[in-house]
């Protein structure tokens, strides 16, 4: 279950995954695993390293179409991932993401903490924290089963 903690501007969750952190870090880290949790996804590349791009694409039914670049800013496996975020062509700063992953006798604890929201951006705060709810879900249901997890289409996809 994901939960949220209150952090003013950011976008702060929490969610428990029973597997070691190093299973956890292939889904987080691999264009195939990314592909599994990153809401409505058809395009995903990722370079895992220290500066590395990446770039996610694709079409979710409360934002349409998006593409999201980025580099990586801390790659520390298998405990801290921190990624400068921009949203193409929407107006939005650049912003940062970072996934913390915690070894915890049932398995791990992921904190994402998504910052750097200036104060007339907070709707969109609000759609990132409901996007990145629904991904970390999907990142526990891929990382826990046996067959990566399957999100359902989004709206208007093709």
């Amino acid at each position: 279950m994901v939960t949220a903690r209150s952090v003013p501007g950011c976008v702060a969750l929490e969610v428990q995954i029973a597997v070691p952190p190093e299973r956890v870090w292939r889904v987080l880290t691999t264009p195939e695993g990314q592909s599994q949790f990153v809401p409505g996804a058809q395009r995903v590349e990722f370079e895992a390293r220290l500066g590395g791009a990446f770039e996610w694409s694709g079409i979710v039914e409360a934002g349409g179409r998006y593409t999201m670049r980025g580099s990586v800013m801390e790659f520390d496996p298998p405990h801290l991932l921190v990624l400068a975020w921009e949203w193409q062509n929407s107006g939005l700063p650049e912003t940062v993401v970072r996934f913390t992953l915690e070894p915890i006798p049932s398995g791990t604890r992921v904190s994402l903490l998504h910052s750097g929201f200036p104060s007339q951006f907070e709707r969109a705060r609000n759609l990132n924290q409901f996007h990145w709810s629904s991904a970390l879900d999907a990142l526990m249901r891929s990382a826990e089963g046996d067959q990566p997890a399957v999100l359902p289409p989004a709206s208007g996809a093709r």
